[in-house]
């Protein structure tokens, strides 16, 4: 059976990472087997705040040591973890991210994700031939 999977977001400094390790360790005394998940990529020293935590909690941490940029690595990194969590016997992962001040995420239409700053991106198709 999958893990199931808590993905944290919203912006830098509103206490995700803090909430990460409350609710990792609540589940823990409930008799639950959480792993955190670093996928904050681009703060510095996010990854190693998550770990004292998980270290708090007794809980362990899933983490990468590469700092990178982009929605993609932060994809690969939650995909992996899961796939740890599935080997190791995990029932629950919390993936701790984050994203820039100032941007908001929508859906796309096609499942994805696409970054915008509040204001909607139409394409305008024309039927007519001139």
């Amino acid at each position: 059976m999958p893990p199931t999977v808590i993905l944290l977001a919203g912006l830098q400094g509103s206490g995700k990472t803090t909430l990460a390790g409350k609710l990792a360790l609540w589940l823990r005394k409930q008799g639950n087997t959480p792993m955190l998940v670093a996928a904050d990529l681009q703060r510095p020293n996010a990854v190693q705040q998550l770990q004292i935590v998980g270290e708090q909690a007794g809980v362990p941490v899933y983490a990468t040591v590469a700092q990178a940029t982009g929605s993609a690595i932060r994809f690969a990194v939650a995909r992996d973890s899961i796939d740890e969590a599935k080997r190791k016997l995990h029932n629950i992962v919390i993936i701790d991210t984050a994203r820039p001040a100032g941007r908001r995420y929508r859906a796309d239409g096609a499942g994805g994700l696409d970054q915008g700053r509040g204001r909607s991106r139409r394409r305008s198709c024309s039927s007519s031939t001139r």
